[in-house]
């Protein structure tokens, strides 16, 4: 939010996204809010509740930290020749992946009009 308020007012810190203009608010709000807000921020849990279509790999990389062959994705598209890894994922390991996870399906609702009671 501090980087939305710098943009908003134009905010010019001088230096790079986390200069000493917003380093001061991060402080003041800090102070009036009794947080302790800080000027690394990961998002890695919000991004990751997105990605729910999920593969493995069935090749030899799956026992493999950090990934064990997990490709995770926020759209229903699995990995393919077309992604720059792809290459080297089946020089290296020559598994296929397989669709683990995916979102449950959504219900749609019917629309009945008024004749249909």
């Amino acid at each position: 939010m501090i980087h939305a308020l710098h943009f908003i007012t134009q905010v010019r810190n001088g230096y790079d996204e986390h200069g000493p203009a917003f380093h001061r608010e991060t402080k003041h709000i800090s102070r009036l809010a009794k947080l302790n807000i800080t000027v690394s921020h990961y998002f890695n849990n919000e991004v990751k509740c997105y990605q729910t279509h999920v593969w493995q790999c069935d090749g030899p990389c799956q026992m493999k930290s950090p990934y064990f062959g997990i490709i995770r994705r926020s759209i229903n598209r699995p990995p393919q020749p077309a992604g720059a890894w792809y290459s080297e994922h089946q020089r290296a390991c020559g598994g296929n992946f397989i669709k683990i996870a995916e979102p449950d399906k959504k219900q749609t609702k019917v629309k009945r009009g008024p004749l249909d009671d």
